[in-house]
């Protein structure tokens, strides 16, 4: 089967506001995935090293967190195991906001990028993801990323 198009790779997104309940996580999960995605992009997820590992063995997702604890922030990536990807690289912030994981998807090198951001006006902020940003991307490499994403590839929802 030949690879799907860039531009036809599903997307889904979702702020969880906290992803440690076991109930919680099936209920997102369940819904999330009857889209059918090849790739999950999650904010706020608030997990701690145990709690990631315990959602790696619950999904037939690859997963890439970047957690700063178990009470805040945290960005996840999850990329569906039959999904054709070759990882290259992951870079990550320090303060559990973004996650870059570099890839080759048919012969392209492609970036999936999940971002938290503040709740305020925080140029440092910008700035900092900027500089992640740029240090993992070649000239050629193109971004995925949910905010950029044709509209009929990505879904967002938002969990209270």
């Amino acid at each position: 089967m030949a690879n799907k198009n860039v531009s036809e790779i599903k997307v889904v997104s979702a702020n969880v506001n906290g992803f440690n309940n076991l109930k919680k996580r099936e209920t997102i999960m369940t819904h999330l995935t009857s889209e059918f995605p090849d790739l999950i992009f999650l904010s706020d997820t608030r997990l701690d090293a145990s709690s990631e590992l315990l959602f790696r063995n619950e999904v037939d997702y690859h997963c890439y967190f970047n957690s700063l604890n178990s009470f805040s922030r945290g960005v996840c990536i999850l990329v569906k195991k039959s999904f054709p990807l070759n990882i290259i690289g992951v870079e990550k912030s320090n303060d559990g906001n973004l996650i870059c994981v570099k890839c080759d998807y048919d012969k392209k090198e492609i970036a999936l990028i999940s971002i938290y951001g503040p709740n305020s006006d925080s140029p440092s902020f910008f700035n900092n993801i900027f500089d992640i940003i740029g240090n993992a991307l070649m000239s050629d490499t193109k971004v995925l990323y949910p905010k950029l994403a044709p509209l009929s590839v990505i879904k967002i929802f938002l969990f209270p």
